[in-house]
């Protein structure tokens, strides 16, 4: 290698080195530098999208929260089955429930798949204060296409 390099005229040996240093910098940027930006940028997108998600959360939160602090003026009357008046409340919010599943001491299992989570939880703080109902257990998770959530909620009716 070193007698093919000394061969090699001084300006051939300047159009090498000259070369190989542009290869290395392209090979830099698109191994490197680019995949990291693209990255970061990724990651900071994920990160508004989770931030708006949790201001959802605690603004419903709160919300509820609110709701239960004061007493409750809702629905007593209403005899028909909790999953009933739960998922009516859903319909009119435009929700589409994929499974119901009731379970014992009145609560009831809903699962919902991409809905807008300011949606989700109107709906949550809706039957709170209409009609009692307790939210006992809510797993929320953002869906993969990033701008809706799939969530599993377990509603307990007022007694």
């Amino acid at each position: 290698m070193t007698q093919w390099w000394t061969l090699r005229s001084e300006r051939e040996q300047t159009l090498i080195v000259s070369m190989m240093s542009l290869v290395m910098i392209f090979v830099l940027y698109f191994a490197v530098i680019r995949p990291v930006l693209s990255f970061r940028e990724q990651a900071l997108q994920d990160y508004r999208a989770v931030s708006e998600v949790r201001d959802d959360v605690q603004a419903a939160a709160s919300t509820l929260l609110k709701g239960s602090s004061q007493t409750n003026d809702f629905q007593e009357s209403d005899d028909r089955p909790p999953r009933i008046i739960a998922s009516a409340s859903a319909r009119q919010l435009g929700l589409g429930i994929t499974r119901i599943q009731p379970m014992e001491d009145d609560a009831v299992s809903f699962w919902f798949d991409q809905e807008d989570s300011s949606v989700l939880f109107t709906w949550m703080v809706n039957l709170n204060t209409q009609y009692g109902f307790v939210v006992s257990r809510a797993d929320i998770q953002k869906s993969p296409d990033g701008e809706s959530v799939n969530a599993q909620i377990v509603l307990r009716a007022p007694k």
